[in-house]
């Protein structure tokens, strides 16, 4: 057997120029191994290298029917150039973005007799989707419509569009169906040199490694090759008697074929082909080439499998495979692999981060705490019990150390002796993975919770962070002695301690629920009783308490705590002239500010919490979180150590890196580094690993983007248009193209004409303006992968046409009026200067009111409630006054002016203005935002009181009687309500207020809803 298998690494190494796979099979007999070169053995060993990594470790996401598919079962799939994925369903063709599936389902104008689609593919050059399915139909579409070509004689299984343009049909019992770029079809059977009248599959091998480009097709009884000077087929007698499903053609040249018999292939052109030495279970409908230039393969009945460098690997039911009939494999332009089951869409993805789960024998899946011993094994500690990794095989350390809640782990490698902090257990001491010695409730200890464990050089003492304080422990195989403990009565900040760590001096520095605790110990550890302990006043240092975990690291003690990094430097202190005036109060330096860095938001940090700190062997910073793992450059940790002003960039990574769980927990360690230079991770969902190393080649290009559609009041439209006056909401929908964290892609828009700065909208994919301004404008957007650079632009330019009153001629005659009347009074009535300068003033002051006013409903417009929500915003802040802002919208107001005509609705709106101005208070703003939207200021009101005030509102239209204008009239309004919070931003509260309103639409209009 495992000659077969190293027959098999050889033969795909070939595809890497590393082996004469001609040389394997003269030896096939002999020995083999001399043929099989030690650096492939080498790699077939090392620890997560891209292609030994299984693919149970692969990040996979999935899509069904839940989801917006239209049928689970998917036939097929393909990427158009600009880069949407497009699906062959039995419910129609789909196109998906990363987020939604647009389903095509309208016979009429997919120009086909039946939905069903079998064969999908795609003509590189003109971009065009081709479609092939039950009946014969083949219809092509070109990005606005579907046009139809003749129809094929048969069922249709597969669609190809070769080099040439030719469209290929396989269609079933009618053999092989060709289109030409004049749409003529040409039909091949037997007679033209087919093994089969059944035509099942057509495939073009790409011209690489000195092949030619060819086409190949699979029948029923084996397989063929197009000779396109004869305009004929050649059967290949080494694969036939049986169904071919798939071929594909390796990057290296190497031709496979996968018949009901087996995987062939061929190492040249016009070689024989011969049968894979490796035996793959199941019966193989699809192959692929992936990343690294693995094999992928689909199976019938026994899921997905993947050969490689380092054998193979398969993907089942229970790995999480939704169906193990596989119906196609496709690699996108990001190298995610996406698989088509009947159970629906998977993709997976050779993620940054590999996790390990009770799947892949982990004793639970909530880990506190992990540690890498000497001997090169890494422990992982659970709510569960301890597990360990060993020669790269994960398990249970004993059945002793099963059912207890790990919260930290320790070494003591003079002694060979580990130790176990658990929840309920207290310390337990570990030799020959044996429980040798405990201490706990029975032996006096009144809480038997262990966060942290030091083990201190030199001595035999240990030190535990416990929940009463800081506990010492006197450590010899089989037994464990209290020493003593030390409280808040001996100096301690706070008694609850998270974290334990030596720095270089051999001090011992404690974290804990408030603060941090310096212990000084001048590295003497057996004079316990002369130990100093320093309370470190955290009040003139950052605005933290909590602290998580300490860390040592280049002569400055890290830690992680709720707001932030912070980093003490003894260099600092020690050059530093405040030295002595702490001194004097009788303080040490390290509760000098001076001698303390802080790395928190208002650097550029993502997050306010973090619950551990490691180095990566190239000095970059990593910081485990509840909510993903950010990573800081040594750069720009440098840079920030210069100058704790400085700005900071990161990286953010989640679930979709292939964690699966971001939560990383708390513990003792909850991160550690191990000899490899890989960093562990304790999380909610198993132990996660990264290989720094890969960060690299793990980078992210900004996704391609696409404004999917731009539309005003009066419907879509598209570059170059010329909006009316009235076209008061104008929104843009657009979506970035990427699949490797779709949901994460993260956007900016800048309407210039209006914006001058780009302005980030999150992961929302949509942006809306209301009541512009006359004017030329370019909208633009763009996109990138958290923590990656932003991709170029895509605009779409427009104009907006001026109402009567905002064009240059318009003022032009009021100020010449204004003018001519003020020149004739001169003229006239000299001794009435006084009167007519006031005249001016008047009507200068009726002009502004009228750029102020609603010219329908007297309220102020736009422009004056822009101008006062900045106006309230600052006045919030300056006083720490609440601020509210609600955005209402009449409901179906459309059908009002379509069933009653505009001048009622004109009338409608008049009377709605008054009965929001009786109901609001006096201190509140009422405005009209633009068509049938209003939008209200509450100051000194937060959301609740300003829900309750919107909601009497809400009452109060729904109850108005609008019968002196039409009997049939009755209205309803949608609210949306947002507070001012700590962000400072009122375009941030316009967003929210925005998004609560349509939360209130979503949920059935006439309601309210706070944001």
């Amino acid at each position: 057997m495992q000659k077969i298998w190293l027959l098999g690494t050889a033969i795909f190494l070939s595809l890497l120029g590393g082996t004469n796979v001609s040389a394997v099979h003269a030896n096939e007999n002999g020995d083999i191994n001399s043929q099989v070169s030690s650096s492939a053995l080498e790699h077939s060993l090392k620890p997560f290298s891209r292609n030994s990594k299984p693919l149970s470790q692969y990040a996979l996401s999935h899509w069904n029917t839940r989801d917006g598919l239209p049928h689970n079962s998917v036939n097929g799939i393909t990427q158009t150039n600009d880069g949407y994925l497009w699906l062959g369903t039995w419910e129609g063709p789909v196109r998906f973005n990363g987020r939604d599936f647009t389903v095509f389902d309208n016979l009429d104008e997919l120009k086909v007799p039946e939905l069903g689609v079998m064969g999908i593919a795609l003509n590189r050059e003109t971009n065009e989707i081709v479609i092939g399915g039950p009946r014969g139909g083949i219809s092509r579409f070109n990005g606005e419509r579907w046009q139809p070509l003749p129809a094929a004689p048969s069922f249709i299984f597969s669609i190809l569009v070769d080099s040439e343009q030719n469209v290929w049909a396989a269609a079933s019992g009618a053999g092989f169906v060709r289109y030409d770029t004049e749409a003529n079809m040409h039909r091949y059977q037997q007679a033209e040199g087919l093994p089969s009248n059944f035509a099942y599959h057509v495939y073009e091998a790409p011209a690489v490694a000195g092949r030619d480009r060819e086409i190949w097709v699979g029948t029923s009884a084996g397989l063929a090759r197009y000779e396109r000077e004869t305009d004929r087929f050649e059967a290949v007698a080494a694969v036939s008697g049986s169904q071919v499903r798939a071929v594909l053609q390796h990057s290296n040249g190497m031709l496979l074929a996968a018949s009901d018999d087996g995987l062939f292939y061929q190492s040249k052109a016009d070689t024989e082909f011969k049968p894979w030495p490796v035996p793959i279970e199941g019966t193989i409908t699809s192959l692929a080439e992936g990343p690294n230039h693995a094999i992928w393969f689909g199976t019938l009945t026994n899921g997905l499998g993947r050969i490689s460098d380092s054998g193979i690997s398969t993907l089942s039911v229970q790995d999480g495979l939704p169906n193990p009939h596989v119906l196609d494999i496709f690699k996108d332009r990001e190298d995610n692999m996406w698989v088509s089951t009947h159970g629906g869409l998977v993709q997976l993805r050779d993620a940054l981060f590999t996790s390990f789960t009770r799947t892949q024998g982990l004793v639970g899946n909530y880990v506190r705490a992990t540690m890498a011993d000497q001997k090169r094994r890494l422990w992982v500690g659970t709510n569960e019990g301890v597990s360990r990794f060993e020669n790269m095989e994960l398990g249970l350390v004993s059945a002793e150390l099963k059912d207890i809640s790990v919260l930290a782990f320790g070494e003591d490698p003079e002694s060979d002796a580990y130790y176990v902090g658990s929840y309920t257990h207290g310390l337990l001491q570990v030799i020959d993975d044996k429980i040798t010695a405990r201490y706990g409730r029975a032996n006096g200890m009144p809480l038997a919770e262990v966060r942290a464990i030091q083990k201190l050089p030199g001595s035999e003492y240990l030190a535990l962070g416990t929940p009463i304080g800081l506990v010492i422990m006197h450590a010899r195989p089989g037994e464990l002695t209290h020493v003593r403990t030390f409280g808040l009565d001996d100096g301690l900040i706070d008694p609850t301690i998270t974290g334990l760590e030596l720095d270089e001096n051999g001090n011992l520095w404690a974290a804990s629920t408030a603060g941090i605790s310096k212990i000084h110990t001048n590295g003497v550890y057996s004079s316990v009783d002369e130990w100093q302990i320093e309370a470190i006043n955290l009040d003139e240092i950052t605005l933290a308490r909590n602290t998580f975990a300490a860390l040592s690291h280049k002569r400055n003690m890290w830690f992680a705590t709720d707001r932030g990094v912070l980093v003490y430097s003894a260099a600092d202190c020690s050059a530093n002239d405040i030295t002595a005036e702490y001194a004097s109060l009788g303080l040490s330096h390290s509760s000098n500010p001076e001698c303390w860095r802080w790395l928190s938001r208002r650097n550029g940090m993502p997050l306010d919490k973090y619950f551990s700190l490691a180095f990566d062997t190239d000095e970059n910073l990593w910081l485990g979180s509840s909510r993903g793992i950010t990573r800081v450059s040594r750069a720009n940790v440098e840079r920030w150590l210069e100058n704790p002003e400085a700005m900071v960039t990161t990286n953010q990574y989640l679930e979709s890196d292939g964690m699966a769980s971001s939560q990383v927990n708390t513990g003792g360690p909850s991160s550690v580094i191990d000899d490899d230079g890989h960093i562990w991770y304790a999380t909610a969902e198993g132990v996660a690993v990264i290989a720094p190393e890969d960060f690299d080649s793990h980078g992210l290009s900004a996704p391609p983007l696409v404004i999917e559609k731009a539309r005003s009041n009066a419907g879509e439209f598209f570059s170059g248009a010329r909006l009316k006056a009235d076209d008061d909401r104008i929104e843009f929908q657009y979506i970035g193209l990427g699949y490797r964290m779709a949901a994460h892609i993260q956007y900016q828009v800048k309407l210039a004409g209006f914006d001058d700065e780009w302005i980030s909208r999150g992961s929302f994919t949509f942006a809306e303006y209301t009541s512009l301004p006359p004017g030329e404008f370019t909208f633009s957007v763009r996109s990138r992968y958290p923590g990656g650079g932003w991709s170029d632009s895509v605009d779409i330019s427009f104009s907006k046409a001026p109402h009567y009153y905002q064009t240059w001629w318009f003022w032009l005659v009021v100020v010449a009026a204004i003018f001519a009347l003020i020149w004739h009074r001169v003229r006239s009535l000299h001794k009435n200067q006084e009167r007519l300068e006031r005249l001016v003033e008047e009507k200068t002051a009726a002009l502004e009111a009228l750029a102020h006013e609603d010219a329908l409903t007297g309220l102020p417009n736009r422009r004056a409630f822009d101008q006062r929500l900045q106006l309230e915003v600052k006045r919030s802040l300056r006083n720490g006054a609440k601020l509210s802002l609600a955005v209402l919208d009449l409901d179906h107001f459309k059908q009002v002016n379509d069933q009653y005509l505009h001048e009622a609705g004109d009338r409608v709106l008049q009377k709605l203005a008054q009965v929001l101005t009786s109901a609001v208070r006096e201190v509140d703003y009422v405005a009209r935002w633009g068509g049938e939207e209003f939008a209200i200021l509450f100051p000194g009101s937060g959301c609740e009181e300003s829900q309750d005030i919107c909601e009497r509102i809400r009452q109060a239209i729904e109850g108005t009687d609008f019968a002196d204008i039409n009997n049939g009239i009755h209205i309803t309004a949608s609210i949306g309500v947002a507070e001012l919070d700590d962000d400072f931003d009122y375009q941030s509260l316009m967003v929210r207020a925005d998004k609560a309103l349509y939360e209130a639409k979503g949920s059935g209009r006439n309601t309210t809803r706070c944001g």
